[in-house]
Parts: structure tokens; C-alpha cells; sequence
């Protein structure tokens, strides 16, 4: 049951990743103080930024490349997705310019990458532990 909802899951991340993709391509920019909507010159304007690169590969599917064991966790091959963290990053930035209540914000932003570091430690935490195992079993043997 919990291996059909995380699939689920892990698929609508997966669709909402290929549309952040296509609207990218069609995100006007300035050029020259005058706003481009040309599509072709959006798309090629898009595919040259660093920011395409890192969408594709964060929707490379490292899961279904590599086996799988049972050593080794295959939520692991999914690290790939943290590559789009960059995204966030531009969000607060445009928040914070918008913002008219600047602490509100900060307080937000804090409480949101307080909340990451405390699910990455929990899952470096159960890896380590993971692999402990890995390592008594393999020494009984």
C-alpha cells in the first residue's frame, strides 16, 4: 500500500517537475528594456540557462537506471531532486522584494529550512543506521 502512494507521489512530483519545465520555456525576459515573447527566442533563452540543466537532471530517473538491492535504499537514487533547491532559492528572493511585511517573511523562510535540516539530519540518521546494519550483517556472515 505505502509503495503504490509514494509511486503516486513520486509521479505527480514528477509532472509538476515537467510543467515548471514548459512554463520556464514560455517565461517572457527582457532584452534590451523590452519584454520578449517571441516563443522560439524564449525556448532557446531557457535551454541556454543553467537553471534548464538542472531541471533535467533532476527529473532523471536514477531509480529505474540502477538496480535496485536490498543494501541499499532506492529512495537514495532519488537525491537527484535536490538539485532544484535553486528554485527555491529565487523564490524567497522575488518574495522578498515584493513583500510588504519583510519579518513575516524571514520567519517563514526560517521555520521552512529549520524544518529541512531536521528531515535531512532524520534521514542521514537512518541511513547511518542502515548501513550499521549492513555492515553487522555482513560481519556475522
Amino acid at each position: 500500500m505505502s509503495s503504490s502512494i509514494f509511486w503516486f507521489i513520486d509521479t505527480i512530483c514528477d509532472v509538476i517537475y515537467l510543467l515548471d519545465i514548459g512554463v520556464n520555456l514560455r517565461m517572457g525576459y527582457l532584452e534590451q528594456g523590452l519584454l520578449v515573447v517571441d516563443p522560439r527566442k524564449l525556448s532557446q533563452n531557457y535551454c541556454k540557462k543553467f537553471s534548464f540543466r538542472m531541471d533535467l537532471l533532476c527529473l532523471l530517473p536514477i531509480g529505474k537506471m540502477v538496480p535496485t538491492s536490498d543494501y541499499f535504499p532506492s529512495t537514495t537514487y532519488r537525491l537527484n531532486r535536490l538539485l532544484k533547491m535553486y528554485a527555491l532559492e529565487t523564490f524567497f528572493a522575488v518574495w522578498d522584494s515584493r513583500t510588504s511585511n519583510p519579518n513575516r517573511h524571514r520567519a517563514t523562510k526560517l521555520t521552512f529550512y529549520l524544518a529541512g535540516v531536521i528531515h535531512w539530519t532524520g534521514c542521514i540518521y537512518f541511513m547511518v543506521s542502515m548501513v550499521r546494519q549492513i555492515f553487522m550483517i555482513i560481519k556475522s556472515n
